[in-house]
């Protein structure tokens, strides 16, 4: 129980009571976090003037803050900053509690978060891990591959296609695979590839297996992808027009060193 006194008498409150301050209601007491802990922030501003960002938790019931020198890692400058928080306004970053003041605001540390993950992650190179996408741009996508570690994903890297439809094969928020290939000091980027992160396979001649359409390669024929390591090419001996990302049935006829060929089956189920 918590003791509560006033003038002249004292009474006791239950531990799940709330505590109100002016035009703010805060979740129960025990549900505030710990120094140490590793939280979510949603960010939700930039005070340029006093070089801190600001930020809530999920209920909007507790008031955190992170220094703009916590912020980023390991580039703090104003320009880059400030682009890193407008690109995650609305979006929930992790760190860690290292203080709680006074007026009731905790204060983070995104900084530490992102250096422990990236010494982790070092430790892991030409290992595979899940990432996040997180943007899809012309050459590539942006993923967070842990605790807002993020890094580009080029398109090269993608898939063992070479004809590999960005926006129809990798969208934002899927969750997918990568290779951690090496760790680049100077733009502090991992090097990952998605093509790496899956073995090759030798398949059977006369296995039926499920395929995804990239684009044709000519008038009775398409480029295919098992997965992002095992593409091949697969004939079609009629009519029928196949779309991109479509999946459809094949059955394999040869193993060649490119890749797999197989023939397309229509009436397949």
């Amino acid at each position: 129980m918590l003791t509560v006194s006033t003038n002249s008498t004292e009474r006791q409150m239950p531990e799940t009571s709330f505590c109100i301050t002016p035009a703010r209601l805060y979740k129960p007491i025990s549900s505030i976090p710990n120094v140490g802990d590793i939280i979510p922030m949603k960010v939700t501003g930039y005070d340029s003037q006093n070089g801190i960002i600001i930020g809530n938790d999920e209920n909007m019931a507790l008031n955190y803050f992170i220094r703009g020198t916590n912020y980023m890692y390991p580039n703090n400058e104003e320009k880059v900053l400030s682009k890193a928080v407008s690109g995650n306004l609305g979006k929930n970053v992790i760190a860690k509690v290292v203080a709680k003041h006074r007026n009731g605001t905790i204060e983070l540390d995104r900084a530490q978060v992102l250096k422990q993950t990236t010494e982790i992650l070092m430790n892991k190179i030409s290992e595979n891990v899940t990432a996040t996408v997180e943007r899809i741009v012309g050459y590539g996508a942006f993923i967070d591959i842990g605790n807002g570690v993020n890094t580009l994903l080029h398109v090269t890297n993608m898939s063992k296609s070479m004809y590999y439809a960005i926006p129809k094969h990798v969208k934002e928020g899927d969750v997918i695979t990568v290779k951690l290939m090496d760790f680049d000091p100077k733009t502090s980027f991992f090097i990952v590839s998605r093509k790496d992160a899956y073995c090759k396979k030798e398949f059977d001649r006369g296995v039926i297996m499920v395929v995804e359409v990239n684009t044709s390669v000519n008038e009775s024929g398409y480029f295919v992808e098992y997965d992002p390591g095992n593409v091949g090419i697969m004939d079609v001996f009629d009519d029928t027009i196949l779309q991109e990302g479509q999946k459809v049935f094949c059955k394999v006829k040869a193993m060649k060193n490119e890749g797999f060929k197989c023939n397309f089956l229509q009436n397949y189920d």
